[in-house]
């Protein structure tokens, strides 16, 4: 048996083992054992903070170079999108990667292949409990304000971000903080880079319904660029973009008493909506999405349509 080890990351909580089934289903002429359940592994994993995500599978040949090409697909299967508020491109940007571990055992006419993948989290079990908490009380706000259409929900939760959480320029630049891009952050402290704005939103918009994915690139400003991310709202037939965060810079400023609030404490402030629900032409002047997200395969399946700004 041999054994492998890739990524080294550290920071690791919770235990978690789970092997895939016996179906068989080729891929990559690789013969995944229940690969639907080796994903589903993979992504409960996730969700429960495993410090171990581990799945099993064999092959009739030697594919031990093809494991870190195999795994890192099998990972990205698991953060496809789908209505799970919990999901997708949230577990994406709550986490910074994995370490990977993986052993060969060969046996009559066949290797058979352990993959233990040591994620990295951003948060703690006991901080997504807070954010899935907080995102209910605020679905209901909306629920309870009478907004039905998608519309009028968008609109919602844009204005309560920009309105509740604060740029936090304290921990920019601070590559090892990573909480201020997390949406516990953005509710708690109501502080957040602006990938914690981003996530807060995806998360919100989920729970109500409307599909969204959080988009990143280069945000050119008139002091030059920077790394940005922001979100991709379904509106009708198509999407557009919204960037909560310049939105909220623009409503305050480091000397706004709002960064004072206490945990759930409501601050009413100005909301900008400069930003709010953008085509790509009006967008692309400042905004440059990460070519992963300029495909052919992705800009057909989120068209970005034109329209008048409401």
């Amino acid at each position: 048996m041999s054994c492998k080890c890739l990524l080294v990351i550290l920071y690791m909580t919770g235990v978690l083992c789970l092997l895939a089934g016996c179906a068989g289903k080729n891929y990559s002429d690789i013969s995944i054992e229940n690969r639907e359940a080796t994903i589903e592994a993979i992504r409960t994993g996730l969700k429960e903070h495993a410090s171990r995500i581990t799945i099993s599978f064999s092959a009739k040949t030697d594919a031990e170079a093809s494991l870190p090409d195999i795994a890192k697909a099998l990972y990205e299967e698991a953060l496809y999108e789908s209505s799970d508020p919990t999901g997708g491109d949230y577990i994406r940007f709550q986490t910074g990667g994995y370490e990977l571990r993986y052993s060969v055992s060969p046996q009559k006419k066949r290797f058979v292949y352990t993959v233990r993948f040591l994620p990295v989290f951003y948060t703690t079990l006991k901080q997504e409990a807070y954010v899935t908490e907080r995102v209910g009380e605020i679905a209901r706000e909306c629920e309870a304000a009478g907004y039905r259409s998608d519309f009028e929900r968008i609109r919602f939760i844009h204005d309560y971000i920009a309105s509740h959480v604060q740029y936090d320029q304290v921990h920019k630049g601070k590559e090892n903080n990573h909480l201020k891009s997390t949406a516990y952050a953005a509710l708690y402290y109501h502080e957040a880079g602006c990938q914690g704005y981003s996530v807060l939103a995806y998360r919100l918009l989920k729970e109500l319904g409307i599909d969204t994915r959080i988009l990143t690139g280069t945000l050119y400003t008139d002091g030059g660029e920077e790394y940005h991310a922001w979100n991709l709202v379904k509106l009708g037939a198509g999407y557009y973009n919204m960037d909560i965060t310049l939105d909220a810079k623009e409503a305050g400023s480091q000397d706004d008493p709002f960064t004072a609030a206490r945990p759930g404490q409501v601050k009413d402030r100005k909301v900008d909506k400069e930003y709010f629900l953008y085509s790509d032409q009006d967008f692309d002047e400042n905004h440059i999405r990460d070519t992963v997200y300029q495909t052919p395969e992705f800009m057909q399946k989120y068209p970005v349509k034109e329209m008048l700004r409401p």
